[in-house]
This record gives C-alpha cells, sequence and structure tokens, in this order.
C-alpha cells in the first residue's frame, strides 16, 4: 500500500489518479464514494465512528472524498479541511475509501462504462496509507519601524547662579 503526505492542502486531490491494482481498468472521475474506514490491527471503523482518547472533534464520514485532477478526466483523494487536532490523529494511518460511482476508460479517455457497485464495501475501494507532514509556518520578517531620528534634547550648560 502506497503512503501519501497529508495535511498541507485540503479539498484537492493528494494522491495520483485512481488506478485498477490489476491494471486492467483505467479508472476516469469518481462520482462518489462512501465513508472512509480506519484499518488499525485489522479492525476496520467508519471514520466518523472513529474516535480515540483526546480528539477534540470527530471526523466528518465525508472527510475523505475523491477529486477530479486538474485537466484531467481522472480522480484522486483528497480531504476535507481538518479540524481542531484531527490531523494529529491521521498520521501512519491505513485508509480504505469505497467508490460508490466510477467511469471506466478506454485508452484513449472516452467513457466505455459507469460502474456503481453494490454490496461489500471493498469491493472497489481505494486503499493507502496516510504520512502527515510536518511543516514550518512561513517566515514573517519581525515589524521594524521605519528609521526615525531619535529627539535628543541637547545639552545645556550647567546654569550657576551669579553674584554680585
Amino acid at each position: 500500500i502506497q503512503t501519501f503526505p497529508i495535511g498541507k492542502y485540503a479539498d484537492r486531490a493528494f494522491t495520483p489518479a485512481i488506478c485498477d491494482k490489476y491494471g486492467k481498468k483505467i479508472i476516469g472521475v469518481v462520482g462518489s464514494t462512501g465513508e472512509s474506514y480506519i484499518v488499525e490491527g485489522g479492525k476496520k471503523t467508519l471514520i466518523s465512528h472513529y474516535y480515540p482518547h483526546g480528539l477534540k472533534q470527530k471526523f466528518s464520514p465525508s472527510f475523505f472524498k475523491s477529486f477530479t485532477l486538474y485537466h484531467q478526466q481522472r480522480s484522486g483523494v483528497g480531504h476535507e479541511t481538518p479540524q481542531q487536532n484531527q490531523l494529529y490523529f491521521l498520521d501512519h494511518k491505513c485508509i480504505v475509501l469505497p467508490l460508490k460511482a466510477y467511469q471506466v476508460l478506454d485508452k484513449y479517455g472516452n467513457v466505455i462504462d459507469n460502474v456503481h457497485p453494490h454490496g461489500y464495501p471493498f469491493k472497489d475501494c481505494v486503499a493507502f496509507r496516510t504520512k502527515v507532514e510536518k511543516y514550518e509556518p512561513k517566515y514573517e520578517p519581525k515589524y521594524e519601524p521605519k528609521y526615525e531620528p531619535k529627539y535628543e534634547p541637547k545639552e545645556e550648560p550647567e546654569y550657576e547662579p551669579k553674584y554680585e
């Protein structure tokens, strides 16, 4: 299973085009996906039911979904904007995303079939591992005011009263 970095960008694909693991079909645009599962220790948990200790906000059922790739008739997998500390809990996870409707293309990019799988959710799915990207915040220079000369009073000679 391939590992993909997630977290840096939301609402766009972070994977390349979804493909058939046997190489027999060219998968085109994915019209809809089911709720993703997190697989840990052989146990599959719907992402909306995944609530480990410390998670501040539950995941929506549509957190992982397909996105059409720019200038292509194909789709990749992306995610919604993470809320609170959700991203922290997705590091190094195995994710399974069922496909509910997708196109099959011929070698010229023409649609030759529209598939709507029924029954077992793992029959037509995408499986991948996640890696949460660690990145530094953008460099922001410190505020430095424009140079303004300081007002420094002239030194006055000490006044000594004169007695006559």
